[in-house]
Order: C-alpha cells, then structure tokens, then sequence
C-alpha cells in the first residue's frame, strides 16, 4: 500500500520533466489525421508499420526544426540518432534524422504517401488493403 504513493510521485514527476523539456525544445506536433499506425509491404511480402503519436515517430522524439535546438545538435552529433527534426512545408510533413535521413509525407484520402530522395510509397491504416498496394521499392 505505502508503495504506490511512491510510484504514483515518480511518475508525476517524470511528467513533469517531459513538460520542462518541451519548454525549452519545442516538440513537433504531428495533425491528428496522421497519429496511428500505418502498414506497408514491400514486393517480398515483410510488413512494415510506422506508428505516429502527437510528438512522435516510432517512439523516437520529434521537435520542432529551429535554431533553439543547437545544443541538443552539440550534445548529441549530428549522426547520432537520439531524436528527430520535424516541419511543416506547404501540404508536406518533412522530418527526420539531422542531416542523415529525411522524409516527407501527405495525407492522400486513405492513405499516406511517404517518400525519400525520389521515391515514395503509399501507407494505409488496414493491413489487408496493404498488402494489395505492395511497395515497388524494397
């Protein structure tokens, strides 16, 4: 019983500290019709699965794309993938690793197209409707 006080200050705690850092890092919100998890399958059948929460992509951090993020750069590198940088561009969502990965996606009906350097790919909420729209990439 005396137990969960204790886990209960903890977790406030934690909280607390989440809310400090987006202070001082702004966090990149994805819009609503993005958070969830999407499929796709490549042409060999492996299923793959993105899962967008509001600040989020695939459990990795995504903040806002500023100059404020400079010493996260410095204690981090540029290479190291600890967190994301994240932006709107006119329809296009444009995030990724510092300088190494970037993708973009658009809302498109039922779907979201992805993309990288050229390529892109459609994702889709049903596994089943996936797997009827392989990918052609990989």
């Amino acid at each position: 019983m005396l137990v969960l006080p204790a886990v209960g200050t903890v977790a406030m705690n934690t909280n607390v500290c989440e809310v400090q850092a987006s202070k001082k890092y702004p966090l990149f919100t994805f819009p609503k019709n993005i958070r969830g998890k999407w499929y796709f399958v490549s042409k060999k059948g492996k299923v793959g699965i993105d899962r967008f929460t509001k600040h989020t992509f695939n459990c990795i951090k995504v903040y806002k794309n500023s100059p404020k993020l400079n010493p996260l750069l410095d204690k981090y590198g540029w290479t190291e993938k600890k967190f994301m940088l994240g932006s709107k561009q006119g329809n296009h969502i444009v995030f990724g690793y510092p300088q190494v990965d970037e993708w973009y996606i658009n809302r498109s009906g039922d779907h979201i197209v992805k993309g990288m350097n050229g390529p892109s790919w459609n994702e889709y909420r049903s596994l089943a409707k996936a797997k009827k729209h392989p990918v052609k990439y990989f």
